[in-house]
């Protein structure tokens, strides 16, 4: 593959008179339509003895003549028809490229790769990608399952290209986006004893075991639950840190204790767990929308318009 930095008229290659360009094609073809050295001149607005030239260094460096000059007029050689053809299939492939390249600059093709967290809005997330996916066709999507600190560390090293988290996210190379917000409810074993309440209060629950993300992957998650029972004047016993949301609600399930999750978790319940709405007013928690600083990709903003920010 040539180099970004090769100089342009090396495309082609170079021969004893300097290089060849695709200028030297467009003159090739023009001649072949009009079979008239003074018609393409004209056309073309070249002196017809300097296209008589090009063509003559045009034929040096194919290796053969491409046209055969008698009386008549001029006719392609067996050379000249074969190179026709692949000089035609050059031109179109030269004008797929520069299509293609507008695309990718107006943000209609390329890859994404998106990271998300397993207790985020995921529906919210991925009905619009979906949206996304659907009016741009020709994007690659490739979509990950990442905790929150393995997201903020791909989107910096670039080995993805969003992320979605939960907030708050604060890095000096990273730009955040609030996308959305949600209520938290409390998840119980359908056996409990507040199983059949209609709202629970943090004190209802706050001697019992939580179920939690462990800190180190999910550290706004963390500090956010804990904090909620310490305003309320209670610490909590955390017995079980996992990774993975499936995991936690089947151990709630089997009456390994409760664990607060965004109200959007409920789509995604276990049948022998129940949610519950709190009874104190707490404060949202937040969802974002994650992104490298420096990163000015069409493609990506085409899919940021997709999740407009929320207050």
């Amino acid at each position: 593959m040539r180099e970004p930095t090769e100089p342009a008229e090396r495309v082609l290659g170079r021969f004893d008179a300097g290089p060849l360009n695709l200028r030297h094609v467009d003159y090739f073809l023009v001649i072949c339509e009009e079979m008239h050295f003074g018609r393409a001149s004209r056309r073309l607005r070249v002196a017809q003895p300097a296209l008589s030239q090009q063509i003559k260094r045009l034929e040096a460096f194919v290796g053969a003549s491409l046209f055969d000059r008698n009386r008549r007029g001029i006719e392609l050689t067996a050379a000249g028809r074969v190179f026709r053809d692949h000089a035609l299939q050059l031109v179109e492939q030269v004008d797929e490229a520069k299509r293609a390249s507008q695309r990718a600059q107006l943000g209609e093709t390329g890859k994404i790769v998106i990271g998300l967290i397993s207790s985020g809005n995921n529906s919210f997330v991925l009905e619009r990608v979906a949206r996304y996916r659907r009016a741009h066709a020709d994007v690659e999507i490739v979509i990950n399952s990442m905790v929150t600190t393995r997201q903020v560390e791909a989107v910096v090293s670039g080995r993805i290209d969003v992320g979605f988290v939960r907030l708050p996210i604060r890095h000096h190379d990273i730009d955040v986006r609030k996308i959305h917000s949600e209520a938290m409810v409390v998840a119980l074993p359908k056996t409990h004893r507040l199983a059949k309440a209609s709202r629970i209060r943090l004190a209802d629950v706050a001697r019992e075991e939580l179920v939690i993300f462990p800190r180190e992957i999910a550290p706004s998650y963390f500090d956010y639950i804990v904090s909620l029972f310490r305003m309320a004047g209670h610490e909590l016993k955390i017995r079980q840190q996992i990774e993975h949301s499936p995991i936690i609600l089947a151990l709630i399930a089997n009456g390994f204790g409760f664990t607060l999750v965004p109200a959007s978790q409920q789509a995604y319940g276990h049948d022998d767990v129940v949610f519950k709405p709190l009874e104190e007013t707490t404060p949202f928690i937040e969802m974002g929308m994650i992104v490298r600083s420096d990163n000015r990709s069409a493609l990506l903003a085409t899919l940021m318009d997709m999740f407009p920010a929320v207050d």
